[in-house]
């Protein structure tokens, strides 16, 4: 059926379906047309909206909260209402077999498998541009489905760890499907079996067990603690650092051509880490995911009846504490980084792109060089054909970083990766690191906006700087709201905790909640949208939109649900 309306706006249409047996006149057909238009169906409207709106402030506290010292306006209220739904119509069913890379390079090998057919229940983070789920995007998802349905959310949990392979590996992204792989570059469609993804999930979890429903929700976590723990050992096996109680994200691949290696694993993909890729990597955000996930296996373990483990979980997540300070405290920057093979300091210098081939020219690769006039074409492909042009009767050149003094070392770039032992609260409230990580967030020549905590440090290198050409900045300088939603957890614990920045805590953590929350207000009544970055510079929503994923977590931060 194909109806045409022509009107000059504004206009409202109602279209109106009605059963199969009401296609003739009578008074009962009437009387249904009545209810379901015009006037009625408006006023019904605004009842259901009335009651939706009075159950979002009571089951999220939305009276009793408040924003810059001033109990919540009308403004923030609609705002609430909307991100909720926003974020629950996120809620998607999909069903398919992932596919799997061979090989356990960041490229892989040979023909790509797949998994079983299976179904999965989740939301999406964004269903124009990412209608998919991921992995460690669910967790932050499972906070906010866990304050509104949590049956809802107990369902998505158990559906995403039913994923789980044998050995304990979950793919991070899950493409179901043709409709979802036509939405996906085909490079980027097989899912690598040793690569990780931030544990994310165990976020709703810690929460649970630190709330008054954690005794309802043990049920669920007794039939979920064999994937559990198979998925930390997995976690354990797979990732292990060079030396003990350490880890590094496997995936960053030598022959990436950027200007540093991304680390998609991590999920902060182009976020700065050693300039060369290898097996030295210690990375301090994978340790902290793990020490956060023995932690919570521990406190489980402990409600379940399960002494021995706990005790055998508490134990590992202690050395793994012992591990964070011992191989990532920087003495000299009196900061958290990373270690491996990298230069902390090198200059940028213009590289000139050249395409190379083999000797009889059947196959070709581009490649960059300082000189086209000496071009460095490998063994593989020994032929120089031509340098490549930029389309603007140029040369097409790529910056590239020239490092001096490149040896094992630590990874000098503070950001958010310097942050997470603040935002997964894993130090003691007395530590002495913790002073110096609340220095380094509410810098403002460093991490600290009017607007939130930026990603990277405004004093780094590669602050802003693209990683390749047309390849803007993501995890380089932008505000992104799943972790300063951490961030306000962490400071929110520490301000309840006595210790010796208690106060310190308290007052940033009501500055940066102040800060996120109106500025996301303010771009939501400008734009309609919540978005998936927010510029450090202006506050203003970028790149994707509407991001009803974790960017809603806004919600939750209206609402001081940590």
């Amino acid at each position: 059926v194909v109806v045409q309306f022509v009107a000059a706006p504004p206009f409202e249409v109602d279209l109106l379906f009605t059963p199969r047996a009401c296609e003739g006149e009578g008074v009962h057909c009437e009387r249904l047309f009545g209810s379901l238009s015009g006037a009625s169906l408006t006023a019904l409207l605004a009842e259901r909206q009335a009651e939706y709106a009075a159950d979002v402030s009571a089951r999220l506290g939305l009276s009793t909260v408040k924003l810059g010292g001033a109990p919540l306006s009308v403004e923030a209220h609609h705002f609430a209402e909307a991100t909720l739904g926003a974020a629950v119509g996120s809620l998607g069913y999909f069903y398919g077999a992932s596919k799997i890379a061979a090989g356990e390079g960041a490229a892989g090998e040979g023909a790509a498998t797949r998994a079983a057919p299976a179904p999965l229940f989740t939301m999406v983070p964004s269903r124009p541009f990412f209608p998919r789920g991921f992995l460690w995007d669910e967790g932050f998802h499972q906070l906010l489905l866990g304050a509104w349905a949590p049956r809802i959310a107990d369902d998505v949990l158990c559906h995403w760890l039913s994923l789980m392979q044998p050995d304990g590996w979950i793919p991070r992204e899950q493409i179901l499907g043709a409709e979802a792989e036509a939405r996906v570059p085909p490079e980027f469609v097989p899912q690598h079996r040793s690569q990780a993804n931030p544990p994310a999930l165990l976020l709703r979890i810690d929460a649970i067990l630190r709330s008054e429903r954690k005794g309802e929700w043990l049920p669920v976590g007794a039939r979920l603690w064999p994937r559990l723990t198979r998925w930390y050992e997995w976690l354990q096996r797979t990732q292990a650092g060079p030396l003990p109680s350490t880890y590094r994200w496997i995936g960053r691949d030598p022959k990436d051509s950027r200007l540093n290696a991304l680390t998609l694993s991590s999920g902060l993909d182009d976020y700065p880490r050693a300039t060369v890729p290898s097996a030295d990597e210690r990375h301090v955000d994978l340790l902290c995911w793990i020490a956060f996930f023995s932690r919570v296996l521990a406190a489980l373990a402990r409600e379940l009846g399960m002494a021995d483990e706990a005790k055998r979980y508490s134990a590992q997540s202690k050395q793994q504490l012992d591990s964070l300070v011992t191989n990532h405290w920087n003495p000299r920057l009196l900061a958290f980084c990373d270690w491996g093979r990298h230069a902390n300091s090198g200059e940028f210098r213009p590289f000139t792109m050249i395409k190379c081939a083999t000797p009889d020219a059947s196959e070709a690769v581009e490649l960059a060089t300082m000189d086209p006039r000496r071009p460095n074409c490998p063994p593989t492909h020994p032929r120089f054909l031509f340098p490549l042009g930029d389309g603007s009767g140029g040369l097409l050149t790529v910056e590239r970083f020239v490092p001096r003094s490149e040896r094992l070392q630590f990874v000098e770039h503070l950001g958010y990766v310097s942050l997470f032992p603040l935002m997964l609260r894993l130090l003691p409230a007395d530590a002495p690191h913790l002073e110096h990580m609340l220095q380094l967030l509410s810098a403002p020549e460093k991490l600290w906006t009017p607007f939130g905590v930026r990603s990277l440090s405004m004093a780094d290198r590669m602050h802003m700087r693209p990683n390749a050409p047309g390849d803007e900045p993501y995890w380089r300088g932008p505000i992104w709201i799943n972790l300063n939603y951490l961030l306000l957890a962490g400071l929110r614990h520490y301000a309840t905790v006595d210790g010796p920045w208690q106060s310190r805590c308290s007052e940033l953590y009501d500055k940066l909640r102040t800060n996120l929350v109106s500025n996301m207000m303010r771009e939501f009544k400008r734009t309609g949208y919540l978005w998936e970055q927010y510029s450090p510079s202006t506050g203003r929503g970028q790149r994707n939109h509407p991001f009803n994923g974790w960017s809603a977590l806004a919600l939750l931060m209206l609402a001081e649900i940590y």
